[in-house]
């Protein structure tokens, strides 16, 4: 076909659309790539996309071979497409839709590139500050509960006050006179 090369390992590729920057990087093989890809068997029949969502990224060392080395030719901002022989696809076992000994076709256009040891960084940044987000929340929570078992301790010594100073219940006490007796008005009833 025309365009189409193949590499010492048996892959093809041909390139459908150049990086706009004749400079733009290429991944090796510890590089993490985010692409758009769509993967069809030699049928047209596809068996694994993401064109129209979101890019997705790989680490080009967990990947199958031929995807491995098929993108480490591309640079970034292009468009290639592949031909993956079995040997370097999924060989002689069938996965999910791809029957076994299948050649792969693949669209793939290269986002973006990071080195192993940029994404291994980014990794542990985020865990550290999704570890910093739980240790705040548990401190949030733990100073809410602490808040809460202070105003509980308030309020029972608030009530505890209140009973306290409630006038004790009186009787009537009778008032008596010098003479010893007890004025009409005041006696008790």
């Amino acid at each position: 076909k025309e365009g189409v090369k193949t590499t010492e390992s048996g892959l093809q590729y041909k390139v459908i659309e150049p990086a706009k920057d004749a400079n733009a990087p290429k991944p090796d093989k510890d590089s993490v790539v985010t692409v758009f890809y769509k993967g069809t068997l030699l049928d047209g029949k596809v068996f694994d996309q993401n064109i129209g969502q979101d890019p997705v990224s790989f680490p080009l060392n967990a990947v199958i071979p031929g995807w491995s080395e098929g993108v480490s030719l591309m640079q970034k901002g292009s468009k290639y497409r592949f031909w993956i022989p079995s040997k370097l696809g999924y060989g002689d076992r069938p996965v999910g839709q791809i029957p076994a000994n299948s050649v792969l076709v693949f669209d793939v256009e290269l986002v973006n590139i990071k080195s192993g040891t940029e994404a291994k960084a980014e990794q542990e940044k985020a865990a550290a500050e999704q570890k910093k987000q739980e240790e705040e929340q548990k401190a949030a929570a733990e100073k809410a509960k602490a808040d809460e078992q202070k105003a509980d301790a308030a309020q029972a010594k608030s009530e505890e006050k209140k009973a306290d100073a409630k006038p004790a219940e009186t009787k009537p006490v009778k008032v008596e006179d010098a003479s010893g007796s007890v004025p009409a008005d005041k006696k008790v009833k």
